[in-house]
């Protein structure tokens, strides 16, 4: 091998990383399909962005540092709009999490037939959902124009490669976690998976301002087996202290002295947030992203 240069390897069905090969994949449970990559080890920072020299680096004093009025894209949705500080700041990256059910894509897809009855260019990227059922879900929330294009692929750098093709002006990716509740994978398995996503959303936005917004507490009770499943999700992630994206646990904002889950802020299911959680939800996303800077 090349003086400087180091190997890695890369599972073909999931892109999971690893420093070694592996018979199978601990994400996707697939069976030999680690590829090896070899990559420049000068290149590569441990952030996974390009090296730069020092002397290259210019420092200026803050009042150097022109002002400048972001472009926002407005949604329409009012609520939406005013947690993002006006609306969707062009080549910004908006992270939505939430628990399995609690209206992600939903809302995200509102967001979409908005903004395409505007004829902004869209791609909708689904990991998880088929066309017909993003269909069936559209269908009930009204009318869409041509501007709204789907695209279901669970390989990223498939959907990198589309996204560079189409060049449109927003784009919604859309990654399930049903599988936690429903036990197919672990919350090893999972925390890995936010991991992996959001490293590459760091390296391939390395302008934007990346909010990583923790999983909503679901089940009642604080010992229930999918708080805890959640409660061991949020600690791998707040391990990991991911360069270039702040991560925020949004667990306490729900819930009352004892560890209950708020009546008033979730639905009967303590899966599905109430018009008064969605408020709240709001409003720390929004300090969050003050805070952030």
């Amino acid at each position: 091998m090349a003086k400087g240069k180091t190997s890695v390897f890369f599972c073909q069905e999931c892109g999971y990383e690893s420093a070694k090969w592996m018979g199978q994949c601990p994400a996707c449970k697939e069976w030999n399909t680690f590829v090896e990559e070899t990559v420049d080890k000068k290149s590569i920072s441990s952030s996974g962005k390009v090296k730069k020299e020092s002397k290259a680096a210019q420092v200026l004093p803050l009042s150097a540092v022109k002002s400048e009025k972001e472009e926002r894209i407005v949604t329409g949705i009012a609520e939406f709009d005013r947690v993002l500080g006006g609306g969707i700041v062009r080549g910004s990256l908006v992270l939505v999490g939430g628990d399995p059910g609690i209206g992600k894509s939903t809302l995200l897809l509102q967001v979409c037939r908005e903004l395409s009855q505007k004829k902004v260019p869209l791609l909708y990227v689904s990991g998880e959902e088929s066309l017909h059922q993003i269909k069936m879900r559209a269908d009930r929330l009204g009318d869409f124009t041509d501007s709204l294009e789907l695209l279901c692929e669970t390989s990223l750098d498939i959907a990198k490669d589309v996204i560079q093709r189409k060049k449109p002006e927003v784009v919604v990716i859309a990654i399930g976690i049903n599988n936690l509740i429903s036990g197919e994978n672990t919350p090893e398995e999972v925390a890995e998976g936010i991991v992996a996503v959001t490293k590459e959303a760091v390296i391939a936005f390395p302008d934007s301002r990346i909010l990583l917004l923790g999983l909503l507490p679901a089940g009642k009770e604080k010992g229930s087996a999918i708080r805890m499943s959640c409660d061991k999700i949020h600690a791998i992630l707040k391990k990991k202290k991911l360069a270039g994206a702040e991560y925020v646990n949004p667990t306490e904002w729900f819930l009352d002295a004892d560890g209950r889950i708020r009546d008033e802020l979730y639905s009967g299911d303590y899966t599905h947030l109430t018009e008064e959680g969605y408020k709240l939800m709001a409003d720390k996303i929004m300090k969050a992203l003050l805070e952030q800077g």
